[in-house]
């Protein structure tokens, strides 16, 4: 997961570096103002837990914070609706454009979100899937657990012949870019979603 800021150029310049590297506790102490961002849901509860830090040292400045899906946050960005944005995948190429003309887009890596594919069959444990599994189950070509791809790769289960109901978010998240971008490397030409 990353934090995303879009910073803008500026044309002051500092007579002194050392005035424009040090800060004194007084000037920070008078800092004040509010900072929006909006982003990944996944990193919702540790921007909290960081603006509570952050607030009890700052009590003048004001960060808020809005869960609203990694696709929502970028779009805010790019509006400038908000100062910075929360995205569990870097922006993709198709959306480079979007960026504000002047603008930069800064990334900090904030936390690491494994990606688990999970099922819930009674009665079976340690089930094996494959990456060409798993992208023909996530693109519909299979679609019950007694599939002879599945049964191949585990061939002492006693797999029904349950059909399988794919839970899947909606909305534009960077788990699901992520999640398609290994299935892209991982299953190659056997994904084709993209």
């Amino acid at each position: 997961m990353a934090l995303l800021a879009a910073c803008s150029s500026s044309s002051s310049s500092s007579s002194s570096s050392t005035g424009a590297t040090a800060a004194t506790t007084s000037s920070a102490a008078a800092a004040s103002g509010t900072l929006n961002g909006s982003g990944s849901t996944l990193q919702l509860t540790f921007e909290q837990a960081a603006i509570s830090a952050f607030k009890s040292t700052n009590s003048s400045i004001t960060v808020n914070y809005a869960g609203v899906g990694s696709g929502t946050g970028r779009a805010n960005l790019y509006a400038n609706t908000v100062n910075f944005a929360g995205s569990d995948s870097p922006i993709p190429s198709t959306e480079a454009s979007k960026v504000p003309a002047g603008k930069t887009v800064l990334y900090f890596p904030i936390l690491i979100g494994p990606i688990a594919v999970t099922y819930n069959l009674p009665g079976i444990s340690n089930l094996k899937l494959d990456a060409t599994v798993i992208a023909d189950i996530f693109q519909g070509k299979i679609t019950s657990w007694n599939n002879s791809a599945i049964k191949a790769l585990n061939p002492s289960a006693n797999l029904p012949s349950t059909p399988i109901t794919l839970a899947v978010r909606s909305d534009s998240s960077g788990t699901t870019q992520n999640f398609a971008l290994f299935l892209q490397e991982a299953a190659g030409s056997d994904w084709t979603l993209g």
